[in-house]
């Protein structure tokens, strides 16, 4: 699936009420703030060993042999064949989140990628997931469809409670799954937990209001209590009655 905005008209933004935040793993490919998971296809991962035996073979075929060139082509066709995968998906389920789940707005963590990928241990995971190229297409179809797509900063999410808005006392680790809060007793998926955070922290953005650490905010903590978080639309975080001052945020 390819995503344009060559001689693609531009919707005027509709009016943002329906919203939902996503938080990008490994693991699973992203968790929404509704609590679904999107399984994490790892296309390189899943042809590494084939691509391992095509290059086994091209080292075997004579330097400058028709057979060495057909090798080459084929290495050629298989990278091919797994970013048209990746793009593939990456597409389908940006277009998903907006139009089949019908939010008009997504809001993601404003991740520097070119940083993460640093890291020798996620290094290989994170580019075959391929977040930038997901920011991204996000934003193309916002602005294509008169959509919201909004990057907050991702500091604390993950260790902050969204029901009570008081952060861990201790650093959680990736290894660490499950967010127990231990001011409140509230027990969660983490990256569900993180998901709720980023949406919060962008609602508070959106009224031009500062996400406390210690408390997110009380309207928000009163109305998550009441009601369950059963859907992101029930606790109106981007009603009308709110005019932003200042986003700060990605467009």
């Amino acid at each position: 699936m390819h995503i344009s905005l060559a001689n693609s008209p531009l919707h005027t933004k509709v009016e943002p009420t329906d919203a939902i935040a996503v938080d990008m793993g490994t693991t699973h490919y992203l968790t929404t703030s509704e609590g679904e998971k999107e399984d994490n296809p790892r296309w390189y991962r899943e042809s590494e060993g084939l691509l391992r035996k095509h290059s086994k073979d091209l080292s075997r075929k004579k330097k400058g042999s028709n057979r060495r060139k057909k090798q080459q082509h084929k290495i050629a066709l298989h990278h091919e064949r797994t970013v048209n995968r990746r793009k593939d998906f990456i597409g389908k389920l940006v277009y998903k989140l907006y139009h089949h789940l019908k939010n008009n707005v997504l809001v993601a963590e404003d991740l520097r990628v070119s940083n993460m990928v640093k890291n020798k241990h996620l290094s290989k995971s994170i580019s075959d997931a391929s977040w930038a190229t997901f920011f991204e297409w996000a934003g193309n179809i916002a602005e294509r469809d008169g959509f919201h797509f909004h990057q907050v900063d991702p500091k604390n999410t993950s260790q902050i409670c969204s029901r009570c808005g008081q952060k861990s006392p201790k650093k959680l680790s990736l290894a660490i799954r499950t967010f127990n809060c231990q001011s409140c007793g509230n027990t969660m998926d983490r990256d569900h937990n993180a998901a709720q955070n980023i949406l919060f922290k962008a609602a508070a953005a959106f009224r031009g209001e500062r996400w406390v650490t210690t408390l997110n905010e009380t309207r928000n903590k009163n109305e998550a209590q009441d009601l369950d978080l059963t859907h992101a639309t029930q606790l109106t975080l981007f009603d009308a009655i709110f005019k932003p001052k200042s986003l700060g945020l990605g467009s």
